[in-house]
């Protein structure tokens, strides 16, 4: 093989090396070997024919082709069909010490990888939208001494193509003690002692100068490394009067560029201290601070070390100050000044621009918290005025990678800064962001410092945003969604992004919200892209439905809903806005393309609601004429009841249920659904699903009970459970037919006997105003028998004790009840019709 790569291996080489030599101090019978793969390494390559076949040996450098290329990845060839080998090399003096081989990587398509000529992975079709991380140290003992190769064979018949990827090749990553090797060490403040005299577990030797605090050590690793531990001592020389420890310490993880104080006071002992952290940090080096010393010799720190974190430690929320812990700072429409110099605590130093707005700072947290303040300053520079604010912002609170607005136009002071509170309601927040809207002097809109605080973990949570729209917990996309752009994009107010996949209908976004919102209005928009041509010339874009999420309950509230750009000039008056005509509660949203007549992008640009803060009156039905259901319960016998959720029965499809499994604990298996408003119901229909029926009889019983007023009224017991319009049911089946309409706030059913072998449960309720009564069942039960021609015999014999309402008796419908009807009666038992 040629040796395209001397010189890069010649690098990386002497970089290994002289890591090697400045960590021999620290544990001298260990070397650290690394090599690193990168957008620099080089590689070769052939391009071929599709199903060419490959150069024999290429995987190990034993053939003698002489077409290769030289080149770097990415590797792109377009839309073109064909074959391609691509190799590098590197060299290993230590190749059993080797433990770590990961990979980032992205093909199109087909991607088989060998090392030394065996193969070490493979993937089908493509990945070229992000990295994927793989793991590939099971194959270190494939490794050798001297030179290695590493070769990837992709292809490319549908669409585009890529090869991308980086990888790291190390030993391990601790010492014999379990202590991470360092790759070097700082002093700071310091007067006598070497940073190396740190790491050498030597406490003889240390860094440090005369007696005084703010001496600074940092450890630094070769990259970023998760921390569970910190071991720390200083040299027994110069006691401390009266006894106790020498002084104390504080200790930093940093990581990007950014400190985050892991413990504080820690005491400082010749014989070291463990300090065990309250989590795992992320660090790419470790920090100790003197900040007290009570020895009369030498503030100091003798040796200083960090052990990784256990295997699935959990990572750390604060820092030792209870603060939320900070990840990265990026910046957009920002030219100038560092990350770190809005986190240092210097009003001297800033991060901004020119004098114009738009400049926005981000904070990156390790994980959501609840923001309790953010504090905003800016430098005294660039003609400010000479009192009063520099100029404003926005502030905002990022979760899933949607911004809610949470403070808008804040003032910034010259020289004190600006703290915003949220006291009655906090928002949650995995970033906070800062947007400069205006600039009041003539240079550098800027930030000098930005940081947050954590609200109290039981603080409560913020339903609306300044702007006043609802407070988005998260944002979902479903098939078809081809990640054309995020769900953010359709809450930005910018038309001119969107959320959207190919020119087809059945795509669906859920928005999903922190809190319960009630919601009676929205606005909906579509990206002006991809108008309606030829035969749709004129016509909306597309529609669609809107379903509102209540609990469990998916109510559909507005159907085809036309799609305008609300940039089109064409649009009809009103498009756009829907105007619900009642108030509903809200979990979430749905909205779903039901037809697309452009000739791109099934889309939804913006979307927003109305809301209602304090409703006083409900929805009665959705737009289907369901009722609208405010809440449900159910209590069921297993621990996989959400193997159907209530809204099955709910959904008028037979096919689904709600329930548990067949051995049923009687008066213990229920279902109560409440509604948002009272619901005239003159009839209730319960069915049960048609799966693995009896051998005779019915599936099982249900009692029914109606709910008015918070009291559960029973209308039915043992009201026999059938599927509807099952072959062999008994007419009427199912049905519970209240004595008159009545208005009821929900319903309960609960099952009390089960004669199936599967799946107790129920299939549908269906509701009806009307009062349906079969005249021939005297007794009510659902059924004709001969116990209603008893009761029948003995309502003409004169027993009080029979009351018959309602029509129930009159089988000849004359208006009364004679002798005639227990002949119709008995017609009835014997033919089944009247």
């Amino acid at each position: 093989m040629k040796k395209i790569l001397s010189m890069v291996l010649a690098v990386v080489m002497l970089a290994s090396t002289l890591s090697v030599c400045f960590v021999t101090s620290f544990v001298s019978s260990a070397e650290v070997e690394t090599v690193n793969l990168d957008g620099t390494t080089q590689w070769e390559y052939i391009k071929t024919a599709v199903d060419t076949a490959a150069p024999e040996g290429w995987t190990t450098g034993e053939d003698s082709s002489t077409d290769w290329v030289t080149g770097t990845l990415p590797l792109s060839f377009g839309y073109d069909h064909f074959e391609c080998y691509a190799r590098t090399s590197f060299e290993l003096t230590d190749a059993a010490s080797i433990s770590v081989m990961k990979m980032d990587v992205k093909w199109d398509e087909d991607a088989i990888m060998y090392l030394n000529g065996e193969q070490i992975w493979s993937a089908s079709g493509y990945r070229d939208h992000a990295f994927l991380e793989v793991d590939l140290s099971e194959h270190a003992d494939k490794l050798v001494n001297g030179e290695n190769i590493l070769s990837v064979q992709f292809r490319n018949v549908n669409g585009g193509s890529l090869l991308d990827l980086s990888m790291e090749i190390s030993s391990s990553l601790v010492d014999s003690n379990g202590y991470l090797y360092a790759s070097g060490a700082t002093c700071y403040n310091v007067g006598f002692g070497g940073a190396e005299n740190v790491l050498d577990w030597d406490n003889n030797s240390c860094c440090g100068d005369g007696p005084d605090t703010g001496n600074i050590v940092i450890v630094h690793y070769e990259d970023t490394r998760t921390i569970g531990e910190v071991f720390i001592s200083c040299k027994n020389e110069g006691a401390p009067e009266g006894g106790g420890a020498w002084g104390t310490y504080d200790l930093y993880a940093i990581c990007n560029g950014i400190e985050t104080k892991i413990a504080s006071g820690v005491e400082a002992w010749a014989d070291g201290v463990t300090v065990t952290l309250n989590g795992a940090y992320n660090a790419d080096s470790i920090k100790a601070v003197i900040t007290s010393w009570n020895g009369s010799k030498w503030s100091n720190i003798a040796d200083m070390g960090a052990k990784p974190a256990a295997d699935g430690a959990a990572m750390a929320t604060r820092d030792a100050d209870g603060n939320a812990i900070l990840s990265s700072v990026t910046f957009q429409n920002v030219y100038y000044g560092s990350a770190e110099a809005i986190l240092d605590k210097n009003n001297a130093t800033c991060a901004g621009d020119m004098d114009k707005s738009g400049n926005t700072f981000i904070l990156n947290y390790t994980s959501t918290f609840k923001v309790g303040s953010v504090y905003i300053e800016c430098k005294s520079e660039g003609g400010a005025p000479e009192v009063g604010a520099c100029g404003t912002y926005d502030i905002y609170a990022i979760k899933n990678g949607i911004s809610t607005k949470i403070a808008e136009d804040v003032e910034v002071e010259r020289y004190a800064g600006t703290t915003v509170t949220f006291d009655e309601a906090t928002y949650e927040a995995e970033a906070i962001k800062v947007v400069i809207t205006d600039w009041y002097g003539t240079n550098w809109a800027n930030v000098a410092e930005l940081s947050a605080t954590a609200a109290a973990d039981n603080a409560p949570l913020a339903t609306y945003g300044v702007d006043g729209q609802p407070v988005i917990s998260s944002g979902v996309t479903s098939f078809p969604f081809n990640g054309l752009n995020a769900v953010s994009n359709i809450l930005d107010g910018n038309n001119g992004t969107c959320c959207g996949t190919g020119f087809y209908a059945g795509m669906s976004i859920t928005l999903n919200y922190a809190n319960k919102i009630y919601v009676d209005g929205m606005t909906i928009d579509c990206k002006d892209e991809g108008y309606p041509v030829n035969e749709n010339a004129g016509k909306a874009w597309g529609t669609y439905d809107i379903y509102v999420v209540n609990g469990t309950v998916v109510n559909k509230v507005a159907a085809n809903v036309e799609a305008w750009p609300s940039t089109y000039a064409d649009k009809p008056e009103g498009a756009n806005v829907v105007d619900l005509g009642a108030t509903y509660p809200a979990d979430s949203i749905i909205i779903v393309i039901t037809s697309w007549n452009g000739t791109a992008w099934g889309n939804v640009a913006d979307f927003s609601v109305d809301v209602v803060a304090n409703p006083t009156e409900l929805a009665k039905t959705d737009v289907d004429g369901k009722p609208v259901v405010i809440s449900t319960s159910e209590k069921l016998t297993n621990d996989w009841g959400d193997v159907n959720s209530i809204n099955n029965m709910l959904d008028g499809n037979a096919h689904t249920m709600w329930g548990t499994n067949w051995y049923a604990d009687t008066e213990s298996v229920h279902v109560q659904v409440n509604f948002a408003a009272p619901q005239t119901v003159g009839t209730i229909g319960v069915y049960a699903m048609n799966e693995q029926a009896p051998a005779s009889g019915a599936f099982g019983l249900y009692d029914v009970y109606v709910i008015v007023d918070g009291e559960e009224i029973l209308v039915k017991e043992g009201l026999e459970a059938w599927p509807e319009n099952f072959e062999g049911a008994p007419e009427n089946a199912g049905i519970v037919a209240l004595e008159s309409a009545m208005e009821i706030d929900g319903y309960k059913i609960v099952v009390t006997s089960w004669n199936t072998t599967a799946w107790a449960g129920v299939a549908t309720v269906t509701l009806s105003e009307e009062v349906t009564v079969n005249p021939a069942d005297i007794d009510g039960d659902g059924s004709v028998m001969i116990g209603d021609v008893t009761l029948l015999l003995n309502y003409l014999s004169g027993d009080e004790s029979v009351v018959l309402e309602n029509g129930v008796g009159d089988l000849d419908n004359d208006g009364e009840i004679m002798i005639g009807d227990v002949t119709a009666l008995l017609n009835y038992l014997a033919t089944q019709t009247v």
